[in-house]
């Protein structure tokens, strides 16, 4: 399948590009900062990415289409708190229900507001920055009003497997010596159930996107919808289902971010959908629609995330070289990403503009 998608069209180019970075980026931090390389790093950037790579498959597709969802890290925030409201104790402001039944109505009422959302948006017509950026308020408030602007806790004792999800799954370790106790210090690389499902999910999304007709419906529709109404597809159907799908992995990330962080506020999500929608951009996905792939996606998480854990790893590497000076790297945390995301909007340009000068020049057949 890596290998298909490898060669197919114009998207390799950018896939390369965002692969070379990755491993620039990779190298040069570990370089500078050994502490990078160490497992117990990089188990934690797998988690980070993880948890980024669900919100920007969905937000990729969407994009594919053609469209815009500002609303998904309002509805991974909404998906916490509902999952925290009905499946927490009563001492700790929740109803003690199931935490199955907690899960399903989660990400079925993530994946219903999704749906909501794309019938207002094939069906009546309405732009898809305004109803998502409807939505993304509107959810929001949802989320604030059930918490009482509080926080809900998932307690470790009642849920205990649910609260360590990351750390169910394969891992490897390896001892570092002792702490001054004399317990063992140990370096552990843990593919935890996250990531496993983040995979899994992205395998799942590269078959849907690349190798079905369900596919080849979103590429036309984000080409040209127009044209693809007249070939036949179902313009309506299949918009209104992307935008259901990505609720969908909104309630998916919603229930992970809630097993990750336990302690639930209906700030959750904030500016998610930006870093998601971000990654998708870092990944090749074509603002225009009509252009991406489920790996561009997946290597725009890998380095959106490690782009901020480098951002953390150089900073003691900054500061004991300029020890006297007040600047800070993380001071520059949102100036580093922000001209990441730029630089990949503009080479996305660059690339259409190449590939419209080719067409314009080249020969016309003759006869």
């Amino acid at each position: 399948m890596l290998l298909r998608l490898a060669v197919r069209g114009t998207y390799v180019r950018k896939e390369v590009v965002v692969g070379v970075a990755l491993l620039v980026m990779g190298a040069v931090t570990a370089y500078s900062n050994p502490a990078f390389a160490s497992l117990n790093n990089l188990s934690n950037v797998a988690l980070q990415i993880a948890l980024l790579g669900v919100i920007a498959l969905g937000a990729g597709l969407v994009i594919v289409t053609g469209g815009i969802d500002l609303s998904i890290g309002s509805m991974v925030g909404l998906t916490a708190v509902i999952v925290g409201k009905l499946a927490a104790g009563p001492e700790f402001t929740g109803m003690g229900k199931p935490l199955w039944l907690a899960i399903v109505i989660g990400i079925g009422v993530a994946t219903l507001l999704g749906a909501f959302q794309g019938v207002l948006i094939a069906r009546l017509g309405l732009q898809p920055f305004i109803v998502t950026l409807g939505g993304m308020l509107c959810f929001r408030g949802i989320a604030q009003t059930i918490t009482q602007g509080g926080n809900i806790t998932i307690n470790d004792k009642e849920h205990p497997t649910f609260r360590h999800l990351r750390e169910w799954g394969p891992s490897v370790s390896v001892q570092k010596g002792a702490d001054g106790f004399g317990e063992p210090l140990l370096d552990t690389f843990i593919l935890g159930a996250p990531v496993l499902i983040f995979i899994g999910l992205a395998l799942l999304a590269a078959y849907l996107l690349h190798f079905t007709v369900y596919g080849r419906r979103l590429f036309a529709v984000g080409g040209n919808r127009e044209a693809a109404r007249y070939a036949g597809v179902p313009v309506k159907a299949t918009e209104t289902s992307v935008y259901a799908v990505s609720g969908f992995l909104a309630g998916v990330a919603g229930v992970l971010y809630a097993s990750y962080l336990g302690d639930i506020t209906h700030g959750l999500g904030a500016t998610y959908e930006l870093y998601a929608i971000a990654a998708a951009v870092l990944g090749g996905v074509s603002l225009r629609g009509g252009e991406g792939t489920v790996i561009g996606v997946v290597l725009g998480a890998a380095l959106f995330r490690l782009l901020e854990n480098g951002i953390n790893m150089l900073q003691p590497v900054v500061d004991r070289t300029f020890a006297s000076a007040d600047w800070k790297l993380d001071n520059s945390r949102e100036i580093v990403i922000g001209a990441v995301i730029l630089g990949a909007v503009l080479f996305d340009q660059a690339t259409q503009a190449w590939r419209d000068y080719r067409q314009t020049r080249r020969p016309k057949a003759k006869g």
